[in-house]
């Protein structure tokens, strides 16, 4: 469902499984949902604001933390749970945006070897364009959104025809990155079933 049109079939995928599976859930699901949307648009921006002011970013990246420990912080709990699960949630979204710069810099020195195109541009550009994306991730042309953006991005960096063919390169990782993680979780989920099911023991 998350190939479909519309961020919002997403959501609503997972919100039914756990509906299924975990009736009481719901709400729990729902604010999930929010905070993963919200974190990883702050930590997309974090990353830009980060390639052309280390300290501002480094300023947004606390105040990114400090939104993630509000959102999940819980009645009474003590603090220490949220904060060190907010810096976990926020270090890998991090983490992710970096391989996603990674992979767009070696697409573009791919696609025009002559070009002297740094690995901060590169990061730069993911970053900005996906999270502009992320922000109409609801909309059915979410997906166009970051590729217009992102190949407006390019076009003062490589040659125009090569612009097209980065963004198509992308969205076939997309693609394929989906449907592979989507089945070996399977794979897993299935593994671990049978080895929990009163058959194996």
């Amino acid at each position: 469902m998350k190939r479909l049109p519309g961020g919002i079939w997403h959501w609503l995928g997972r919100l039914s499984i756990y509906e299924v599976n975990y009736p009481d859930e719901n709400s729990s699901v729902s604010k999930s949902n929010f905070i993963e949307w919200l974190v990883l648009i702050l930590t997309g921006f974090v990353g830009y604001i980060f390639t052309f002011n280390p300290i501002l970013g480094a300023v947004s990246l606390l105040i990114t933390i400090s939104v993630t420990t509000w959102l999940l912080h819980k009645g009474d709990e003590p603090l220490s749970r949220p904060i060190l699960l907010s810096v976990v949630i926020v270090s890998l979204y991090v983490l992710c945006w970096l391989a996603g710069g990674l992979i767009l810099h070696y697409l573009l020195i791919g696609a025009q070897p002559d070009s002297l195109i740094t690995f901060k541009t590169s990061f730069a550009t993911w970053c900005l364009s996906s999270a502009i994306a992320m922000l109409f991730f609801f909309f059915p042309s979410g997906s166009l959104i970051r590729d217009f953006s992102l190949g407006a991005l390019l076009t003062n960096i490589i040659e125009p025809a090569k612009v097209i063919l980065v963004i198509l390169q992308v969205r076939v990782i997309f693609f394929v990155a989906d449907f592979l993680w989507s089945f070996l979780s399977l794979q897993l989920i299935k593994l671990v079933t049978a080895r929990q099911s009163p058959k194996a023991n």
